[in-house]
């Protein structure tokens, strides 16, 4: 059996498995066995393959940490614009209430991260209860993050 260390510093053997650097464990013990026969650690070329997974899963973990924030702060923009707009007359009470109700399904996937999603629900609400230029405003600052971001 060989053993290989990778670039992120985890010890495998030749059949793809991580040995567990713990006092007792079954793999530990026949590395330091290996190692006290002489046993010659092989540096393996980039990143194995589980690593690779664990650093794509990681990586994407953090994409989604960026996206929630990015949606939330977007979403009280939106928030605010509609607000304003409501406080300078330019919309009523009613008219607000039925625009956060008919764009409520494209909140909850914005904040969430999920900017994807929340262009599909705008795009299966329509402009019709929440305006043409409101629509497109919505769609155009959804579809540039996820020009950037995706």
């Amino acid at each position: 059996m060989n053993y290989y260390i990778t670039s992120q510093g985890q010890t495998y053997t030749d059949l793809g498995e991580l040995v567990v650097m713990q006092d007792n464990h079954p793999t530990f013990l026949a590395y330091l066995s290996f190692l006290h026969t002489d046993g010659t650690v092989l540096i393996y070329p980039g990143i194995h393959p589980s690593e690779a997974q664990e650093i794509a899963v990681e990586d994407e973990y953090c994409k989604y940490l960026k996206r929630k924030a990015d949606g939330e702060s977007a979403y009280l923009k939106i928030s605010a614009k509609l607000r304003v707009s409501k406080l300078g007359g330019l919309i009523n009470d009613e008219e607000h209430i039925a625009v956060e109700s008919a764009i409520e399904p494209v909140r909850a996937e914005i904040v969430l991260g999920q900017w994807i999603g929340g262009k599909q629900k705008l795009e299966a609400i329509g402009s019709e209860i929440i305006g043409e230029n409101f629509y497109n405003e919505l769609l155009t600052i959804i579809t540039s993050y996820i020009d950037e971001n995706y």
